[in-house]
């Protein structure tokens, strides 16, 4: 089995109390892997060695900083086959995806090698003779960065290389179920040449290491994605010392096919937002609200497609979907769609776990698409987090969006028309921190990403992403 060990102040380190887990693969429940386990201690001696190594590494030129950045994302790119097939057993996304996610993991080191050399100030004019103001910016400090599961290399680059470009430390908490690749990924840019105690990682409970990493004052952002639930917690606890803070919480997306848009497209575009990686995606269609007058048409076509997807093994190359991460998983995905069925919802397709040997061991299900539901039912109302499509008819563009913004949580909405000001007024009108317009995806390396209500605050990816591990100082001169 592969074995993952911490890294703290440049050594790996097992554990103090010897403790480890063993990591299975989803589609077999064969042993994949052992990680020693931390806790408060190993948490607490990552933070110090952080906080040691922070003023030599803020004080670090930003072209420096880079040059360790790129080093990493080609160690990222010499070593994405070990990654990615390390990521399909731990995940069990296909091969194809995991592939994809290393790649898109070493794009973000090297946009942000060169960011950071973008961190500019400004010279604000004054009202004094006799005085200039100055604005310069500073990396905040100490930073812990708390993954998922779902896309634990991804999201963690989202995190790492900004905070690193930007002159901050960090303490990386990979995801407890997923740990293997995430904790390759970060000791890349060890292996770069970040010297010791810059980049760290700690494995453990996140009731014993993430809840160190939060309340310790050395830590001074926390960076999070996860659920809202414990988003919440976070600000409670880091709101003690006043510590800056990006949450990435639940999303529940709305995607809206309005009468007059390219329905081939949007089929395909609904198809692959809502059940890649098993529909286990932050920014995952969740709602399909469907013009009536194209909704037959419509729905046929995305259930003629589902039908086609290949569901098993990822590391069989002809796989489309590999199985959910786990039990827990699967079954709140089989609640919620009992919920819609009592409520008087149809099943179209899926709805259930795949016949044959080679799914008995493995968390597999069937991509599903459901009609007839309405805002009643839990599928509507809450983040299944499985493969589900649940369509909804509507008769306006204004009925369209209040159901689309009838959500507490505002990650992503997605809407396909070929009017212009149909796209522009209802990107306007749509309550989420991205809006796709005939695109099936909001996330692109130099724009925004982050969630407005429930989803969450701060933002990742572009210059807005660095900016969140920069604290803003002014610099009054007399002269």
């Amino acid at each position: 089995m592969y074995q993952t060990m911490m890294l703290i102040d440049g050594e790996q380190v097992k554990s103090l109390s010897g403790r480890t887990a063993v990591i299975r693969n989803p589609a077999n429940q064969e042993p994949v892997g052992q990680v020693f386990l931390g806790g408060r201690e190993e948490a607490r001696a990552a933070l110090e060695a952080a906080e040691r190594a922070f003023p030599a590494w803020a004080a670090t030129s930003p072209a420096a900083r880079g040059k360790i950045l790129h080093r990493a994302a080609d160690l990222v790119r010499e070593r994405q086959e070990d990654l990615a097939r390390l990521l399909t057993l731990e995940q069990g996304k296909p091969l194809k995806e995991s592939r994809r996610e290393i790649q898109a993991s070493a794009d973000v080191l090297d946009y942000y090698a060169e960011e950071g050399r973008r961190i500019f100030g400004e010279l604000v004019p004054s009202a004094s003779a006799g005085s200039r103001s100055l604005v310069i910016r500073q990396p905040v400090g100490v930073a812990a960065l708390i993954t998922p599961w779902n896309f634990p290399v991804d999201l963690m680059s989202w995190k790492l290389a900004p905070a690193l470009a930007a002159g901050c430390t960090v303490v990386a908490k990979p995801p407890s179920l997923a740990p293997l690749a995430a904790t390759a990924f970060v000791q890349t840019a060890h292996d770069a040449g970040a010297p010791p105690g810059v980049v760290n990682v700690v494995h453990g409970p996140g009731g014993q290491v993430g809840a160190e990493l939060v309340e310790n004052p050395i830590s001074k952002k926390i960076a999070f994605t996860g659920e809202s639930s414990t988003g919440r917690w976070i600000m409670e606890h880091a709101a003690r010392h006043l510590k800056r803070l990006s949450l990435e919480l639940g999303g529940h997306a709305p995607f809206i096919v309005c009468k007059d848009a390219h329905l081939d497209r949007a089929v395909e575009a609904c198809l692959r937002r809502a059940f890649n990686n098993m529909g286990q995606i932050c920014i995952s269609v969740n709602r399909v609200y469907v013009a009536e007058e194209v909704a037959e048409e419509f729905t046929n076509r995305l259930v003629e497609q589902t039908q086609r997807l290949k569901v098993g093994d990822g590391l069989d190359p002809g796989v489309d979907l590999g199985p959910m991460f786990s039990q827990q998983q699967r079954e709140k995905t089989r609640e919620h769609i009992a919920d819609a069925l009592e409520k008087g919802a149809r099943l179209l397709c899926g709805g259930r776990e795949p016949e044959g040997k080679e799914y008995e061991k493995g968390f597999f299900f069937l991509p599903t698409v459901l009609d007839h539901v309405d805002h009643s039912m839990l599928v509507m109302q809450e983040e299944t987090f499985g493969p589900v499509a649940p369509i909804m008819t509507f008769q306006t563009v204004d009925q369209a969006l209040e159901l689309a913004n009838d959500s507490p949580y505002g990650l992503a909405a997605y809407i396909f028309t070929s009017d212009l000001s149909t796209a522009f007024l209802a990107a306007e009108r749509l309550e989420a921190g991205g809006v796709g317009v005939n695109v099936n995806n909001v996330a692109e390396i130099q724009a925004p990403f982050g969630g407005w209500k429930q989803s969450g605050f701060g933002r990742e990816l572009s210059h807005y992403g660095l900016e969140q591990y920069l604290e803003i100082k002014h610099i009054r001169l007399g002269i």
